[in-house]
């Protein structure tokens, strides 16, 4: 028992919070026409176009700036250059 209390304190002693956070960005695209789009995310179709993107980006960075956490996982991204 004293092992374990001897490997086990130092450990509960200086453990810290990790915060892990899921956001789903509801259909991020971006402003490539690739043919993964729907059809309300059509390039400069809709109201999608650059204003839109930038606000949502934003409204993003916002959100994730708020979850203060170590580690996000963003779901609902088109490709990696949305």
């Amino acid at each position: 028992m004293r092992i374990f209390i001897i490997l086990i304190l130092p450990l509960w002693l200086l453990a810290t919070e990790f915060k892990v956070a899921s956001y789903n960005v509801e259909n991020l695209f971006d402003l490539v026409n690739n043919g993964s789009e729907y059809d309300e995310y059509i390039p400069n179709r809709n109201g999608w176009d650059k204003s839109a993107l930038n606000k949502k980006l934003n409204n993003i960075a916002q959100v994730i700036c708020d979850l203060n956490a170590d580690t996000v996982a963003l779901q609902e991204i088109e490709n990696i250059n949305a």
